[in-house]
């Protein structure tokens, strides 16, 4: 019997659970780079993109697009000159429409055939991953069950517990037969302290869900571990793809 056939309600993450989110912004700053050299940027485009990719995105997020250009071109003490506008328009290019990985639409095609209740929860902002869903085709799998930290007033970010919570509530679903799928430990640590089951996708070029990182926190280890999506339809019953 599969360990998770009682399952009913299925939340997951947007960004890097199901679509490509780290390779498009990988691509938004090689882009970003090229046309910031072309504008006259001290720096070439493969110095610019290893400054934005290993010192600017690791203080501003990758998210907060004008910030992120507005700090690159005080880096470059070029604060006020048309670079940041340049980069700014080469990255949002690349960064608006997201593609999902190859198996994300089969996958919830299946789980959405076997009746399986599919929600969304994420730290991104209302407007953005909105469009995301839009965008990349998986916003008919979700509808109204889209839960952002505005959900909840005041917003409550991942890995807050009421986020999950509301989530839950808001769907009817019973924790136990609630399970969170994602790739960072903040969706394991608030999905387990509201009572779900975690799956945790362990991609291969981070070391999330490491337990000698982790300092074995037992909250941010995913009850199971899984490499991609469709590995999630055995564990509920159901056949792979």
């Amino acid at each position: 019997m599969a360990e998770l056939s009682h399952i009913s309600h299925i939340f997951l993450d947007l960004d890097d659970t199901l679509i490509a989110t780290r390779k498009a912004v990988r691509s938004g700053v090689r882009a970003a780079a090229q046309a910031m050299e072309s504008a006259g940027a001290p720096l070439s485009a493969g110095e610019l993109e290893e400054l934005i990719l290993n010192k600017i995105i690791p203080v501003v997020s990758s998210l907060n697009r004008q910030e992120l250009f507005e700090v690159t071109a005080y880096e470059l003490d070029m604060v006020g000159d048309e670079l940041e506008s340049v980069g700014f328009s080469a990255y949002s290019a690349e960064v608006d429409t997201i593609p999902p990985f190859p198996e994300t639409i089969p996958t919830l095609n299946r789980l959405h055939e076997a009746g399986r209740v599919l929600s969304i929860i994420s730290n991104g902002s209302l407007e953005r991953q909105h469009y995301k869903l839009w965008a990349s085709g998986l916003a008919h799998f979700f509808k109204e069950r889209v839960f952002l930290p505005q959900s909840v007033n005041p917003p409550f970010y991942k890995p807050n517990t009421n986020l999950f919570r509301h989530a839950i509530a808001k769907t009817g679903a019973d924790p136990a037969s609630s399970i969170m799928v994602g790739d960072r430990d903040i969706d394991m640590l608030g999905a387990k302290i509201a009572g779900m089951t975690t799956v945790g996708i362990k991609k291969v070029d981070r070391g999330h869900f490491d337990p000698l990182r982790d300092g074995n926190i037992r909250a941010t280890q995913p009850d199971f571990i899984i490499a991609t999506l469709p590995e999630l339809l055995p564990l509920l019953g159901l056949e792979p793809l």
